[in-house]
């Protein structure tokens, strides 16, 4: 018996164009990178949904061999550090805008919770205060009103 398969829903990501990057540094950086030979350019990546692992399928153990790298052979220029530090900062501004700008939302809900509670506590004061003003003022069949009609 065949199932059929639905296309599973891909995401893609694409590092150097997050919207958490404000400009072209990102992508000047990793221009010089890979200008330089220093990295390769980053794949985009896509992600879905994988499939549970077979509870036969085992990770490999690991080796007690640590594998070293080799160091680049020219030492990564001041220009290229500075660019990567700028970089860096330039994102960490944005976090901390983004946080920023998460936390002034947060207070104005709560302004807003806060005033929906006080206007149905007036409303509710309201109620309770005209009922009792109705089961006050009602005349009662036992009520001195009565003896004048």
């Amino acid at each position: 018996m065949a199932s059929a398969t639905s296309p599973l829903p891909l995401l893609p990501l694409y590092i150097p164009r997050s919207p958490l990057l404000s400009g072209s540094l990102a992508e000047d950086f990793t221009a010089t990178l890979i200008a330089q030979g220093i990295c390769n350019p980053l794949p985009t990546l896509s992600f879905s949904p994988a499939p549970a692992p077979s509870p036969r399928i085992r990770a490999p153990k690991a080796t007690s061999k640590s594998t070293n790298k080799p160091l680049p052979t020219l030492p990564i220029p001041p220009r290229q550090i500075i660019s990567l530090l700028d970089f860096l900062e330039k994102m960490d501004n944005d976090v901390t805008k983004e946080a920023q700008r998460v936390r002034e939302n947060v207070k104005e809900a709560r302004a807003e919770v806060r005033a929906y509670k006080d206007e149905r506590e007036r409303l509710w004061a309201g109620v309770a205060e005209r009922k009792e003003r109705e089961r006050t003022e009602t005349k009662g069949p036992d009520d001195e009103f009565w003896l004048n009609a």
